[in-house]
């Protein structure tokens, strides 16, 4: 072999080692690339502990909602109570049993018809009475009870207010559990008035003029039934609209104008054709209580 032979063979041979190593190199770094890729695409997943939410207020909306018991409208704890007076009008009762006073209105005829006490406008225009049970039946101190009975008027022509009363005295002081139909009251509402010696002087303890509860609705020609715990300076009033819902209290209030007195009815700004009728007249007192 020649001197130049072997210079072209030597070349050769540096070319292929020189080729061998930078293929060498070429994988080598395209294995790095590749692996850095493939990490980057798929990271390794890491154990996350689970999340416990916080309470929020969204979470405190949108959860189910309790219901809610305001402790200002429960009624007193349960008594054992004795009835004392049953008035079962037109069967055991006369008329000369009761005081009518008249509220600076027109008068009523008053006439019992079946079991019913019925208050019909003796004149046109607007009339008003309190009926008192009189003080022979319960003593003027008559403090802690509870009074019901029924009522009803016949249609709404634009003005009435009828309901029961309670600690009333023959000088016009009473409180009043009635529901409201006249013009300052629309829809109608259910309200407790309270009457200072005559018609006159007026307010609304737990409540404003125009003012109170218009549920539940009271249709006129239905008969409602009225029921108030006196004890106390607390009165707990209650209705029955004879639907099989039982009794709804509708006022919690405490007032402490009056400390006792009779029962009764009340009615006023009653116009023809219109009239106000009473029934079932009953009052129980605390089981271990005398009526003084």
């Amino acid at each position: 072999m020649n001197r130049t032979t072997k210079s072209i063979f030597g070349i050769l041979i540096a070319i292929i080692i020189l080729q061998f190593i930078e293929n060498f190199r070429y994988q080598s770094l395209l294995s790095r690339v590749i692996s850095k890729v493939s990490n980057t695409a798929t990271p390794k997943t890491k154990s996350i502990p689970p999340i416990t939410p916080t309470p929020s207020v969204f979470s405190e909306i949108t959860r189910p909602l309790e219901p809610e018991v305001n402790p200002a409208i429960v009624p007193p704890p349960e008594e054992k109570y004795s009835l004392v007076f049953s008035d079962k009008l037109g069967e055991t009762i006369s008329l000369s049993h009761y005081e009518f006073l008249t509220k600076g209105k027109g008068a009523f005829h008053h006439v019992l018809k079946g079991n019913n006490l019925t208050l019909e406008p003796a004149e046109s225009g607007l009339c008003g009475e309190v009926v008192l049970l009189k003080d022979s039946f319960l003593t003027p101190n008559f403090s802690e009870y509870i009074v019901e009975g029924d009522g009803k008027i016949d249609i709404h022509n634009t003005h009435a207010d009828f309901g029961i009363l309670f600690r009333g005295t023959k000088s016009g002081s009473y409180y009043t559990f009635l529901w409201n139909g006249n013009p300052e009251n629309n829809p109608p509402h259910w309200q407790v008035a309270k009457f200072d010696r005559g018609p006159s002087n007026f307010s609304y303890p737990g409540g404003t003029f125009g003012g109170g509860q218009s549920v539940p609705v009271y249709k006129p020609g239905d008969w409602v039934h009225f029921k108030v715990i006196c004890k106390g300076d607390h009165f707990w009033c209650f209705v029955n609209l004879f639907d099989g819902k039982g009794n709804h209290l509708v006022f919690e209030i405490k007032d402490s104008s009056f400390a006792s007195g009779t029962v009764g009815f009340h009615a006023d700004f009653i116009q023809l054709p219109n009239k106000a009728y009473f029934r079932n007249l009953n009052v129980s007192v605390p089981a271990l209580r005398n009526l003084e």
